[in-house]
């Protein structure tokens, strides 16, 4: 939570508080993902979590977090450059100038955890496995949720409701918008 806020300070500062609570959101996403991918795993193959599958996870935060910043920042370069075309074509523009290098970084990482995998012992394998799932996924998030959001930030509302002391953040995503977020039918979601 410490660190989700620090990411959200630093984005609102350097970007806007919009594309800081969309990163958030994709941040979310790539974890939630990832929990349920393995959970559905251990079920079928009896996978048990361990340290380094934390580890991994926490890994997540700071790969899925900078390919945002990488696309969110070039969102922004090309809206000084050109502030006659809409907001859709820009993003379409930025995600394309940015996509060889998020493909690329995210290549050369899987082909390092493939070795990991292939080459290292069993006790690194689930954290291998791991990361691979890790790196599709926030690349995935970081080009079609993040990007797709900053292109209509009124398909997500955002309310902070404090709660028997507790902070509640509510995302609540319009049903005609619903599926440029996750795909499904949906509802107010609540972390």
């Amino acid at each position: 939570l410490v660190s989700f806020a620090l990411i959200a300070a630093y984005l609102s500062l350097r970007f806007k508080f919009d594309y800081a609570i969309l990163a958030i959101v994709a941040l979310l996403h790539d974890l939630l993902v990832t929990l349920g991918l393995f959970s559905i795993l251990s079920l079928v193959t009896g996978y048990e979590a361990d340290s380094l599958f934390i580890v991994a996870l926490l890994t997540i935060v700071g790969f899925s977090v900078n390919d945002t910043v990488v696309i969110s920042d070039r969102i922004r370069e090309n809206m000084v450059k050109d502030r006659r075309s809409s907001l859709k074509d820009l993003v379409n523009r930025s995600i394309n100038e940015t996509l060889s290098r998020t493909i690329l970084t995210t290549g050369t990482s899987l082909l390092v955890v493939l070795a990991l995998y292939l080459l290292g012992g069993n006790v690194i394998h689930g954290f291998a496995f791991t990361l691979m799932v890790v790196f599709i996924v926030g690349t995935y998030s970081s080009i079609y949720i993040a990007s797709s959001l900053v292109d209509d930030p009124d398909a997500v509302e955002v309310n902070v409701v404090e709660e028997d002391r507790a902070i509640v953040l509510e995302l609540t995503v319009a049903p005609d918008d619903l599926g440029k977020v996750i795909g499904k039918e949906g509802r107010t979601a609540r972390a």
